[in-house]
């Protein structure tokens, strides 16, 4: 929470990215939303009702900026009030992930941001640790608002990502493949 407060307060980030492992990580994503800054977080292995409940916690956050909740209840009570649905769909992004790296095609599963949609009716994108630009491109043609894909300068360095990392030359031609889906929606 601390490292939260710095890059609000001394950097002034623009929106809080925040990775599966704080999926259920109350009081993170509560510290998030008092910020009062848009919010991206990516689901991992969670299940809906994770993700119902983060979006409970966030929804307290943008509704109360200076205040503790009492009991769990409250944010679940917070999911149900309308200017706490309009903040969300104005200020969150729930993006699709699977953890592997990388990530097998067939465990890609890119209509879960459907389901997600669906369920929660707030923006949703896709954090890509495949290899390659293909399920990225699919992922913006499918409605992603955000796409998350890691970068590297050399695929052979060391280290758990590099691998599923584009390099420079690929995070170009997937920008400008996204760009170019953006047109043909």
């Amino acid at each position: 929470i601390d490292g939260l407060h710095m890059l609000v307060k001394d950097f002034d980030v623009p929106v809080i990215k925040l990775g599966s492992s704080e999926l259920t990580n109350g009081p993170i994503l509560l510290a998030a939303a008092q910020t009062e800054k848009p919010v991206i977080f990516s689901t991992g292995m969670g299940s809906l009702e994770e993700i119902r409940e983060a979006l409970g916690v966030l929804a307290f956050g943008y509704l109360n900026p200076n205040k503790r909740p009492s009991e769990r209840a409250d944010f679940l009570q917070a999911l149900k009030d309308e200017k706490a649905t309009a903040l969300l769909k104005e200020n969150v992004t729930i993006l699709h992930c699977n953890t592997a790296y990388p990530t097998p095609f067939e465990d890609v599963n890119l209509r879960a941001m459907k389901t997600i949609y669906d369920a929660f009716g707030v923006p949703v994108g896709y954090s890509d640790h495949t290899l390659g630009i293909e399920v990225s491109l699919a992922a913006a043609a499918l409605g992603a608002r955000v796409i998350e894909k890691h970068f590297t300068l050399d695929k052979n360095d060391d280290g758990p990502d590099h691998k599923a990392s584009l390099e420079p030359d690929e995070l170009k031609e997937l920008a400008s493949g996204i760009r170019r889906i953006e047109h043909a929606l």
